[in-house]
């Protein structure tokens, strides 16, 4: 029965891992291939951070550009709210002008006619 049973080395398999010249170029082979491999895979993710970085900026730009056009447009409106509210004081202004003179000319008439009254009154008493 141990007849039967054959290890590795019956079969036909070096006795060494070092006997056989194809099993020790194997690791070698195996090395380069990884290296071969992430060597890729480093360019792969340099590519794609570069455009990862490109988009962002992008991006950041397109926002800024955004912001500067919202901020130009905000200040638009209230450079516009205060030329209106500048109007609308100054028509108050004038408004307020305007019943002020208004009350003067009155006083000036009152005064006036209070004047020529006194003025008749001393020329018919005969006081001139």
């Amino acid at each position: 029965m141990l007849e039967q049973i054959k290890g590795p080395c019956e079969m036909g398999a070096p006795k060494h891992a070092g006997d056989s010249s194809e099993t020790h170029h194997n690791p070698l082979r195996l090395i380069a291939e990884k290296e071969r491999e992430l060597d890729a895979l480093a360019s792969a993710s340099r590519a794609e951070a570069e455009a990862i970085a490109v988009q962002a900026r992008t991006e950041a730009e397109a926002l800024l550009r955004g912001a500067r056009e919202q901020a130009a447009r905000l200040g638009r409106e209230h450079e516009a709210l205060l030329a209106e509210e500048a109007a609308r004081l100054g028509g108050e202004a004038e408004d307020g002008a305007r019943a002020q003179v208004e009350e003067l000319r009155r006083r000036a008439v009152g005064r006036i006619e209070a004047a020529v009254r006194r003025v008749v009154e001393r020329i018919t008493e005969g006081g001139v």
